[in-house]
């Protein structure tokens, strides 16, 4: 675009000084303006008040339209920017939120395509045959194609051939997946010609290219005329020597947007509708939508199930779809039927944080991950570090960027572009969009990448996982790795650790979790039935709502230690409830019902009403045989300061979904606790101006992890991990466990309500470092640093050395 304004002898210089919207509105507003509001042409396009969805579909009966890769790039490179004397103008929300980044390094080789014969093309289907890569149709630099270029597994170009002798004709948006094992042949399907004029056609094509018509197997004419629709390789009853194409969604024309599930079954040679199923948990089928990202997981749910992935697309709105599903395909009396549940929610993200809403991306099964490349997002231009997804739908469910290599000059288009795997690699081939009036731009280079993430993102089940030995766990602290993520203070950071989750049969397995003395997420232990019942109106029947309750308040999301900015209020329990699920930001931390200032809380002698319905199983029976508190914790949207415990503690997540970060041991001297103090007084949630430069440069060195806990999940806390927690959807309930897991003589002696009193040895350890320091009372300021700081190095080598004989 520059270099067309550059031409025209009309260069936007501004942008280089203001290339962001957020740039441009303080432009405006260190002019003089109060307020300025900046936002793309694809955005408003997007937004349902400044252009309603029925003005949008009118649009459809104008012209048939199908540029919209290209429509969304031009919109997004515009800007509408509202500026205002008076603070009436609506703030765009132009904030670059912190994104979690998976531990997963992408390698990318370019391989130039100078001096060869291989077309320009896009919007192409690209297919592998063993360590080949066959990219068919698309759209040329003047026409529809209806040849194929060939390439090698490390994009290598390697010359042309048509498919012959039934070829499709020159097509594109169509679809060509493997469906019969050793990839031995494969189905292309669909496809247009212009917007309007969509195909109907089948073809079965063989490993050498040559491309039978499959018309014969559409007799019943299932299979109607569609374009950027999706599809995917299936087998049909699960049976491997049945295999078949599982097809989704689509335009049959330039108005009419499909959502529709279409099976073929090459053993009966036929093509058949797919049922939808409904349950409590899925809800019938997605919206209708084109170019989506649909994918199959390599492997089979624990009942025998198929499953994948749809996501992103366009609605018949004209906007980009914002939603993520998990589809799976069953058999019943022998006919095909598909489940579909929207995992939206689960995948712990928004769309301002990452860009995940997608139209034509390309989606790669990579074992229980998927990979999202490239196409165009809904409400901006894609940064290079947002351009490829990992997704995953294991027990952990996330969406994360990952790790890109320096972009290259100039920035690959990931749009219009066929991927697929070959060997042990990606290929990406072709791509391209037309800038209307400004020209065309075409990869010139064709691209083989490689993933290489951590062992503990693998696909392994939680039931492999689970039979790992302890001394492994010991040894690996029993953690999944996802790195690159920065904390929301937007501070430079080192990796955040996803802390990994497992499960336990035995006492022996839960005893060597905690001696390793890493936190670890158990899954799939009973702990009554209080997940199924401790509803806020449960709870309030149970409890009564006339108990008094003293509870936190807090004016603003995040409670602060340092700044004390909540109060102590009193309520009764059912004013508490009633606040707390409208919204209060309340915190609910159980005392004692008699004398709370002496006695530790316990849930079922302050709760007994509750008490039958929360229980620990027995493999944790060290946590009960030494239970020291059992404190019931309810908390609306508010986050807890971040503290450590000197009791190992359980946190049982009973309703809702909670976030934690945890900071290990070794990170006590970065993060501000005044001596003596098991409170912070550092808010690792603050925004980066919130926070003092020493705060800062101590976040960047600090070792962040993250806990991720859904209703019934078990989260072990070791002693002195600093760790602060923050609800992440709805009311949070849980019930915390804290016990003695050390030898008894290690305690301070004396009453210990909360669970935080330091260690016997750190008590008179403080009163020493007070009498060594009053010792050099009168001596010469530099004489004594210079013996204080001898002092400091014998500690530190006395502590390296006790280390080093436990060690041995």
């Amino acid at each position: 675009m520059l270099s067309h304004f550059e031409k025209l002898h009309t260069h936007l210089k501004v942008v280089y000084q203001y290339p962001t919207l957020k740039d441009q509105e303080t432009r405006f507003r260190n002019a003089g303006w109060t307020s300025a509001t900046a936002r793309t042409l694809w955005e408003l396009w997007g937004d349902d008040e400044f252009l309603p969805p029925d003005q949008r579909r009118r649009l459809d009966a104008i012209e048939p339209f199908d540029e919209w890769e290209e429509f969304a790039l031009f919109g997004g490179h515009y800007l509408l920017l509202v500026a205002a004397t008076s603070a009436s103008t609506r703030e765009a929300d132009n904030s670059q939120v912190q994104i979690q980044h998976a531990n997963a390094k992408l390698d990318m080789q370019p391989v130039p395509r100078d001096g060869c014969e291989s077309s320009l093309r896009r919007f192409g289907a690209a297919y592998s045959h063993r360590s080949k890569v066959i990219y068919h149709g698309g759209y040329g630099e003047k026409t529809r194609l209806s040849d194929c270029d060939i390439y090698t597994a490390d994009a290598t170009y390697e010359g042309k051939f048509e498919l012959q002798p039934g070829k499709s004709g020159p097509i594109m948006c169509q679809t060509i997946t493997n469906v019969a094992s050793g990839d031995d042949l494969f189905l292309l399907a669909g496809g247009r010609e212009s917007p309007s004029k969509a195909v109907a056609s089948t073809w079965l094509v063989t490993s050498t290219g040559r491309s039978i018509s499959a018309e014969s197997f559409n007799s019943n004419r299932v299979f109607n005329g569609r374009y950027r629709h999706c599809a995917v390789p299936v087998l049909i009853d699960n049976r491997s020597d049945a295999p078949g194409v599982l097809i989704y969604g689509g335009k049959s024309d330039a108005s009419t947007v499909l959502g529709d599930f279409l099976l073929f079954d090459l053993k009966k040679q036929s093509w058949s509708f797919v049922l939808s199923v409904e349950s409590e948990q899925c809800c019938g089928l997605p919206p209708a939508r084109f170019g989506a990202s649909m994918c199959h997981s390599e492997h089979f749910t624990s009942i025998g199930e198929q499953s994948g992935i749809l996501m992103g697309g366009i609605s018949k709105d004209g906007t980009i779809l914002s939603d993520v599903w998990e589809w799976t395909l069953s058999w019943q009396d022998g006919s095909p039927a598909i489940k579909c549940t929207e995992r939206t929610g689960e995948m712990g993200l928004n769309n301002r944080s990452i860009p995940f809403a997608r139209f034509g991306a390309a989606i790669v099964p990579l074992s229980n991950h998927f990979l999202l490349i490239g196409g165009v997002t809904n409400d901006r231009i894609t940064g290079w570090n947002e351009e490829i997804l990992l997704i995953s739908l294991g027990p952990e469910r996330w969406i994360r960027p990952v790790q890109m290599p320096a972009c290259p000059s100039p920035r690959p288009l990931f749009v219009g572009i066929g991927a697929t795997q070959a060997d042990d690699k990606i290929v990406l081939v072709g791509g391209g969009a037309v800038c209307f009036s400004m020209g065309s731009f075409w990869n010139a280079k064709s691209y083989s990448l490689r993933l290489d993430y951590e062992q503990e993102m693998s696909s392994a089940s939680p039931e492999e996982s689970c039979g790992k030995e302890a001394a492994e766990m010991q040894t690996n602290g029993s953690q999944s790795i996802v790195e690159g993520s920065k904390p929301e203070n937007g501070s430079s950071s080192p990796a955040i650790k996803q802390i990994g989750r497992t499960t336990v049969r035995t006492k022996e397995e839960f005893d060597a979790i905690v001696a390793a003395g890493q936190p670890v997420i158990l899954t799939d232990l009973d702990i009554g039935p209080c997940v199924d019942l401790w509803t806020p109106e449960y709870l309030l029947s149970r409890i009564g709502a006339d108990r008094p309750v003293i509870v936190h308040s807090c004016p603003t999301s995040r409670m602060t230690f340092q700044t004390k900015n909540f109060s102590y209020l009193k309520q009764n329990f059912g004013d508490f409830i009633k606040d707390v699920t409208a919204g209060g930001q309340l915190y609910l931390r159980s005392v004692a019902s008699t004398q709370p200032a002496k006695h530790p809380t316990q849930l079922s002698k302050d709760f007994p009403s509750l008490a039958t319905d929360f229980r620990l199983p027995d493999v944790l029976s060290a946590v009960t045989e030494g239970a020291h508190s059992s404190p019931l914790r309810i908390s609306g949207p508010v986050t807890l300061w971040l503290h450590y415990d000197v009791l190992a503690n359980v946190l049982c997540q009973i309703r809702g979904a909670k976030r934690l970060r945890l900071y290990p041991p070794g990170d006590v001297a970065l993060l501000a606790y005044p001596p003596g103090a098991s409170s912070s007084n550092i808010d690792v949630y603050a925004p980066a101006d919130e926070l003092s430069p020493a705060q800062r440069a101590a976040l960047a060195r600090a070792h962040p992890h993250e806990a991720f806990l859904r209703p019934g999940d078990v989260l072990f806390i070791p002693p002195a991990w600093s760790h602060t927690a923050r609800p992440d959807e709805d009311v949070s309930v849980a019930v915390n466990v804290f016990w003695r897991n050390l030898e008894k003589e290690v305690y301070a002696a004396g009453r210990d309500v909360y669970g935080n009193r330091d260690i016997a040895a750190y008590e008179e350890g403080r009163k020493a470092v007070d009498k060594i320091v009053k010792g050099f009372d009168g001596v010469p300021r530099d004489l004594r640093m210079f013996y204080l700081e001898r002092l400091m190095g014998e500690l530190r080598d006395g502590a390296e050395g006790a280390e080093e004989v436990e060690r041995k």
